[in-house]
């Protein structure tokens, strides 16, 4: 016995030391020496000899906790503190997940199996298919696999049941302890895909999950050289080459399965089993109708058998096409209504004729149209109007069309913005209860699915459904709302939805319900102008520290509106205007300025120099100057640019104010802090006169004012800024980015006051907050852990604060990028405290 130990040890210290030799290579094959070496400049870690370095590549010991800690670090840090291994593997704690991986021991934040997503609940009446048992036997072999339908329906789209099949098998397996990670996500949109893998990288492997993409870089990783099971599904491919980044290759330790409507030879490869998933057979069709329909009693005929005969049950499954979906409609209608299946064939066909009436049936489509589901579909929904009338039905079907399928904020549909849509809608009031009820008969008849489970996704519907649903009513003469004016009165509760939220997960699930109303909204969302939701879904993006994607997603939507409506349409210039922005805030003002600039220039001759929305993008080019470090200019700019507001404007109109106030600032900036000081005294009272003394513009100018007064005495600028800090609190609430920064200044303003240890508190709870209420990658969270930073030299603390600084230095890299100006400063400290004795 002891000898099979001793061997099983000596095989998990080789496999730690195989990990440990993949870093050493990856950091440049670095020798023994030069690892100890770098060990000695760690403030957080112990100093290791050259000789341990060597025990450890050769699996002569165990490793200790803290020589593992030693050893990763200094591999993947030089002297200066440039990481040698860029992007998603220059972390230690992913190195130390890896290495405890390889000799048996999980640890990461959070130890035993992690599951991301849920699967959609088991049918009741599952019909076991032949198509279900290569699954396993792919699985179990170790195998991708890859469920795709046989027959083409509904002109290429689902209901045959590929998604059941999947989630079938996921539930066998779902509580099994051999399994580390299992992954359910709908994979409809790569963006869901990308943030179920960062959160289920920041569960194995402490990575940072507010940059998606990097902690998806580091489960990618994991998956291709872990010894521990795991399994993954991507539900719903539209097409394999916008997922081929994500699509982990399969494992002895890890398979993979694929849904998709998606045929062609390229998902035929070695390694991969390909299944084609068709409609049932008789056989099978049969068997889901007895299941679904046991205890079945028809209303209108009094007596006979509890099940239909089999022959009216296969005449109907034939008449459905067999599909899945279309026979769950079915079934469903028939025992709510508990109507004989004859009544039911009639109604179909009553119902068939009609939406052949509606649609006609196009010359390029030989197959009969329309097709089964879009017929249950409308039977469905016209009884589930009749168990509740009033209309609302209807409209929330409409509503769970045009968002996300893989899932919708249930209280969505009971936002107050939610409800006024369905009373404009509606041309009367409706109640939150209303809907609430609308979705359970609606989920009773299985057009939705309401998953109370899965926090702030739990409104589930197919694609199908939603199709059918979206070209009935967008073509239904009798609708009270042009169809754009309905695609808009939702897409104005998803923003206002938005607009109340400060949980971050929330706020991811209603990105995904934007970008899905985007996509199948088309013209209604450009008509007569761009929404606020296309803009929406950039602001929200860069305000949870996503910078870069929302300059990029400005630039691609000011290109989409200048094809839609025009270079010239004010539109086009607010989406060139929000671009240039983001590329400021992403650590380029410069060219944010010379993007202007040109803006600037086409603003004013299309729209004239005096145009409200030029004199705005002159007020941001001026800003980005100073921000570009030539705060000359950006005073020479706001100086003239307040002359042009008052012969505008008027001298005391708020927006004159504002850069008033902007110009007073940036004299400040550029040394004249007296003069600032004079220019706020005056504002504040003209602020409170012209807007009111709660108004935000107010708040901020007194704010201002503190602060500058802080620059000369500390005291006295705490004491005012503690003043305003309650009344920010009570009208724009502790969540607001205002409020927050108040409490920023105060807390800078206390360790310049002399209370050192008071302000490194105060900023320590402020980052806390800002990663709760914004964003861990908020540009307004990472400027607060640079104070921090300030505060612990300044208290000597300098262990604490090289800590701080190499763990910002990553995030700024990784969220502003290399070349912003505040990643410099926080790279040129690291090195500053890398070369002290």
């Amino acid at each position: 016995m002891g000898t099979q130990d001793d061997a099983a040890q000596r095989a998990a210290r080789e496999r730690g030391a195989k990990v440990l030799r993949d870093l050493l290579a990856r950091a440049g094959n670095l020798a023994p020496a030069e690892v100890a070496r770098r060990s000695e400049f760690s403030d957080q870690t112990q100093p290791i000899s050259d000789q341990t370095v060597s025990n450890l590549l050769a699996a002569r010991h165990m490793v200790r906790r803290k020589t593992l800690e030693s050893f990763v670090t200094a591999c993947l840090h030089r002297q200066d503190g440039n990481p040698d291994l860029p992007g998603a593997l220059a972390t230690p704690q992913y190195w130390q997940a890896r290495f405890y991986d390889a000799v048996g021991r999980a640890t990461g934040p959070e130890a035993g199996l992690v599951r991301i997503g849920r699967p959609p609940g088991t049918a009741d009446t599952f019909v076991k298919r032949p198509e279900l048992a290569p699954v396993s036997e792919a699985v179990e072999a170790g195998q991708s696999v890859v469920l795709t339908q046989r027959e083409r329906v509904l002109s290429g789209l689902g209901g045959v049941g590929k998604t059941q099949l999947a989630a079938h098998y996921v539930w066998q397996v779902w509580r099994r302890p051999e399994l580390r990670l299992i992954i359910w996500v709908s994979a409809r949109d790569v963006h869901q895909v990308v943030t179920a893998y960062a959160q289920a990288a920041a569960r194995l492997l402490g990575a940072d999950a507010g940059e998606p993409e990097r902690a998806a870089e580091q489960l990618m990783e994991w998956l291709s050289v872990t010894t521990q099971q795991w399994l993954i599904v991507l539900d719903d491919v539209q097409l394999p080459t916008e997922v081929l980044p994500w699509w982990p290759e399969p494992t002895e330790a890890g398979q993979v399965i694929v849904t998709t409507r998606y045929r062609d030879e390229g998902l035929w490869r070695e390694g991969r089993r390909v299944i084609e998933v068709g409609t049932y057979t008789p056989e099978q069709a049969l068997t889901f109708l007895r299941g679904k329909l046991a205890g079945h009693t028809g209303r209108r005929r009094r007596s006979g058998p509890s099940i239909p005969p089999d022959s009216q049950l296969s005449e109907l499954a034939e008449e459905l096409g067999r599909l899945p979906l279309a026979l769950s409609h079915a079934a469903a209608y028939l025992l709510q209504e508990g109507m004989t299946v004859e009544a039911y064939r009639a109604e179909f066909a009553e119902y068939r004729t009609r939406l052949e009436e509606l649609f006609p049936r196009p010359a390029e489509f030989p197959e009969p149209y329309p097709d089964p589901v879009e017929t249950t579909w409308a039977i469905s929904l016209d009884l589930a109007s009749r168990l509740m009338p009033g209309g609302v039905v209807p409209a929330v079907m409409l509503l769970a069309s045009l968002l996300d399928p893989a899932g919708m904020p249930r209280d969505l549909f009971t936002a107050p913005a939610t409800l006024a849509c369905l009373e404009e809608l509606l041309g009367r009031a409706v109640r939150a209860r209303e809907v609430r009820r609308s979705l359970r008969v609606l989920h009773r008849l299985n057009l939705v699915t309401d998953d109370q489970a899965d926090q702030w996704r739990e409104v589930k519907a197919h694609a199908l459904v939603q199709r059918a649903t979206r070209e009935a009513m967008q073509h239904d003469p009798a609708a009270a709302q042009p169809w754009a004016r309905r695609v808009r009165a939702v897409a104005d509760a998803v923003v206002d939805m938005a607009n109340r939220s400060f949980r971050p997960e929330l706020d991811e699930s209603l990105r995904h319900n934007a970008r899905a109303l985007i996509r199948c909204g088309g013209d209604a969302l450009w008509q007569p102008d761009g929404h606020t939701l296309l803009f929406g879904l950039g602001e929200s993006l860069g305000q949870s520290g996503h910078v870069h994607a929302a300059a990029d997603h400005f630039k691609e939507l000011a290109a989409t509106a200048a094809e839609r409506l025009g270079a010239q349409h004010r539109d086009t210039f607010l989406a060139r205007g929000r671009h240039a922005v983001w590329l400021s805030v992403s650590g380029r003002p410069a060219l944010a300025a010379e993007q202007l600039r040109s803006l600037i220039a086409e603003r004013t001759r299309t729209c004239g120099e005096d145009e409200d929305e030029a004199l705005d993008d002159w007020g941001n080019f001026a800003a980005f100057l100073g921000e570009a470090g030539d705060t000359a200019a950006a005073l020479r700019e706001f100086e003239r640019l307040v002359e042009r507001r008052g012969l505008v404007h008027g001298p005391h109109h708020r927006k004159t104010l504002v850069s008033r106030g902007n110009l007073a600032r940036w004299r400040g900036e550029n040394g004249d802090i007296p003069g600032a000081i004079r220019a706020f005294r005056e504002l504040v009272p003209l602020f409170e006169r012209e807007c009111g003394p709660d108004d935000e513009d107010t708040l901020t100018a007194r704010g201002n004012l503190a602060s500058w007064v802080g620059e000369v005495n500390p005291r006295a600028g705490l004491v005012q800024l503690s003043k305003l800090l309650p009344i920010e609190t009570r009208v724009l609430g502790m969540a607001n980015a205002h409020t927050l920064s108040t409490r920023r200044n105060m807390a800078m303003l206390l360790g310049k006051a002399g209370h050192v240890q008071r302000a490194i508190t105060e900023f320590t709870v402020l980052i806390d907050d800002y990663e709760k209420f914004l964003h861990p990658d908020h540009p307004q969270a990472l400027a607060a852990r640079s104070d921090l930073v300030d505060w612990l030299v300044k208290a000597r603390e300098l262990p604490a604060a090289h800590q701080a600084l190499r763990s910002l230095l990553a995030d700024q890299d990784r969220v502003l990028g290399p070349d912003h100006p505040d990643t410099a400063r926080t790279r040129h400290l690291v090195k500053l405290f890398e070369k002290r004795p």
